[in-house]
């Protein structure tokens, strides 16, 4: 009997959900350069196998080597940072704490009504504060939220090459 991390392809996907938690199929596939029937194929067979658990979640469907212990909220950042609006619109708040909207529709390219809707959900789900100022309203990342994405070897969307236009990062 052979151990199902044998396989060199299927060894690679776990060894990356394991580097990239809560990562999500699309991902795995710019990041392994794998077909996608290949892909799905080993996935399916390290969930069946108990070695990656698949969690549905507002983002879609993210991996996560089984047994690691991920409290709700870091899964919640970690999809996150493989999504955009709101993975931009978190690494943006936290580049430049104190932000408006105005600037954070300006820099994204998005409508004012459009940030306003990603912001009421990630205030709600405890990753961002809001604070009046005058007229404006001032996003900042919640402490604990701030110290994992500190904490984590490199915030997802800069390892994927993408780049908060306007930041300097």
């Amino acid at each position: 009997c052979q151990n199902i991390l044998d396989n060199e392809n299927r060894n690679a996907v776990y060894m990356c959900i394991q580097e990239n938690p809560g990562i999500h199929i699309s991902n795995l596939l710019q990041m392994l350069e794998m077909n996608i029937g290949t892909l799905r194929y080993h996935v399916g067979v390290l969930c069946r196998m108990g070695k990656v658990v698949a969690e549905q979640n507002c983002t879609g469907i993210s991996y996560y080597v089984s047994g690691d212990p991920f409290p709700e909220l870091e899964k919640t950042i970690t999809g996150y940072s493989y999504e955009f609006p709101k993975g931009r619109i978190i690494s943006l708040v936290l580049q430049h704490p104190g932000i408006a909207r105005k600037d954070i529709a300006s820099r994204l390219i998005m409508s004012g009504p459009n940030v306003t809707w990603h912001m009421r959900s990630l205030t709600r789900e405890g990753i961002v504060k809001s604070e009046r100022d005058g007229r404006n309203v001032r996003y900042y990342l919640c402490q604990d939220v701030k110290e994992h994405i500190m904490a984590q070897k490199s915030w997802h969307l800069a390892s994927a090459g993408r780049e908060v236009s306007g930041t300097g990062t």
